[in-house]
């Protein structure tokens, strides 16, 4: 994979440093004055597990991941937006998966392929679409690499996830 980000080292760049400063700093101001309480998981059962479940997180997941590469056709505005928007949210919950200590793993485990897909999706988004109609090839393997990464990740976040949480409640 390391090959088809070669032209990707700025976009790279950009969608890290942007990403971990806005997480950074939102996870302190949430850590140091956001007041609030995680309930506990004793409500989670296993209705949670289902097809209609897995259809909702991937839809969600698309849409982010779509809007991260339409950022190719709006001169990259809509994927910083979203990159910040992302960052904020993850560095508010931080706090929330801090507070559930071991149980935040099952929770935790689909973010690696959610997070790489949404990275791909970022550093095409940042390209300009006249690079993309270049190099079509490459653009079309990322496409491809982030969708099935997000497939993944919604399958771990439905259905892998609630039965480890399961299993440690």
């Amino acid at each position: 994979m390391s090959s088809l980000l070669v032209d990707y080292k700025k976009e790279t760049k950009i969608t890290l440093i942007i990403f971990f400063s806005v997480y950074t700093i939102t996870s302190c101001v949430s850590l140091i004055f956001l007041d609030y309480k995680v309930s506990p998981m004793k409500d989670f059962n296993e209705d949670y597990i289902s097809f209609q479940t897995f259809i909702y997180i991937l839809r969600n997941n698309l849409f982010v991941f779509l809007l991260l590469l339409l950022g190719t056709i709006t001169f990259g505005i809509l994927t910083l937006t979203n990159i910040i928007s992302n960052a904020i949210m993850l560095g508010v919950a931080t706090k929330g998966i801090l507070e559930l200590g071991p149980m935040s793993f099952p929770i935790l485990i689909h973010g690696i392929p959610e997070f790489l897909s949404f990275f791909l999706a970022a550093n095409f988004g940042l390209k300009p679409i006249n690079y993309h109609f270049s190099n079509y090839k490459k653009s079309i393997k990322i496409c491809f690499i982030g969708f099935i990464l997000v497939v993944s990740a919604a399958l771990i976040e439905a259905y892998i996830s609630p039965m480890v949480i399961l299993l440690l409640k």
